[in-house]
């Protein structure tokens, strides 16, 4: 039987590592995008390899803590919500690097 502070100590950990996950690849593409000059044509293939490293390792991290929580009765709802911050960063990314591109008149190049 698992007692109260484990599933403190597990809930915690999951979701420091499926928030941390998203707060560094978000701030990474917030940095990357308003450090770049406004009117550039840019590729940003450095920043994308640290993004991806970034997302797989939320991903291999943050997903089994979720599913292990999938399985504990009780904590359904916290292992659904680990297992969700897991997976969005690469969405969130996505979604954030062209909304700033936009606004900062950034061309991203293929």
């Amino acid at each position: 039987m698992v007692n109260a502070s484990e599933r403190f100590r597990w809930i915690v950990l999951g979701m420091v590592v499926a928030l941390l996950g998203n707060i560094l690849t978000l701030g990474l593409w917030t940095w990357a995008v308003l450090s770049t000059p406004p009117g550039f044509d840019v590729r940003f293939l450095g920043d994308s390899f640290l993004s991806l490293a970034l997302v797989l390792a939320t991903l291999i991290l943050g997903l089994p803590i979720g599913v292990v929580g999938l399985l504990q009765r009780g904590q359904r709802m916290i292992g659904a919500i680990i297992i969700f911050f897991s997976i969005t960063p690469f969405p969130a990314s996505f979604v954030l690097l062209h909304a700033l591109a936009k606004w900062h008149r950034i061309t991203l190049a293929p």
